[in-house]
């Protein structure tokens, strides 16, 4: 059993961290509404939770950022830079549908 634990788990909290930074970038894209939610199967939009995902992943990529290598780094801000661009358009969107 514990072979199989050190085969999934991170080695260390920096792994750790950045296994996380794509999975909340996951979770972004559902709650915009630019990916179908796979538990519902149909486009879900909270752009609360997609604003906390977001927030959170920079915050996490802030902290990790000493521990990543060129490329790591590179692709993560990458990562965070399309998230944010799709957070505004989307939060322009629930604006404009809340104001019809």
């Amino acid at each position: 059993m514990a072979g199989a634990m050190e085969e999934v788990l991170p080695k260390d909290v920096a792994a750790l961290i950045k296994s996380l930074i794509p999975m909340l970038a996951s979770q972004a894209w559902i709650f915009m509404g630019k990916v179908v939610n796979p538990l519902q199967r149909k486009v879900t939009r909270d752009i609360e939770q997609a604003r906390l995902a977001v927030d959170c992943a920079g915050a996490l990529l802030e902290k990790v950022d000493s521990f990543l290598s060129s490329d790591e780094r590179t692709q993560l801000r990458q990562l965070l830079a399309d998230l944010r661009l799709n957070f505004v358009q989307s939060q322009a969107e629930s604006n404009r549908r809340q104001e019809v």
